[in-house]
């Protein structure tokens, strides 16, 4: 049995390439290239933003992503 992610957090270590090859890489779906649909959900009192994406083109999976607000 394979466990998979619920969430992820962010860090930008991930990130060594171009602007917009990041840009390509955040905002695109991962599967079939088209724009994912993105919504944001901020919580100030912990300090954190909730990403979640998803495609509406091929029906990729939601993935959610927390940021850290400092």
């Amino acid at each position: 049995m394979s466990a998979q992610k619920l969430y992820e957090i962010e860090t930008y270590e991930k990130y060594l390439l171009s602007v917009d090859e990041v840009k390509k890489q955040i905002e695109n779906c991962p599967v079939c290239g088209a724009k994912l649909i993105l919504t944001h959900i901020t919580d100030s009192q912990n300090m954190l933003a909730q990403e979640t994406s998803k495609c509406l083109d091929c029906e990729y999976g939601t993935r959610e992503v927390y940021h850290v607000l400092n």
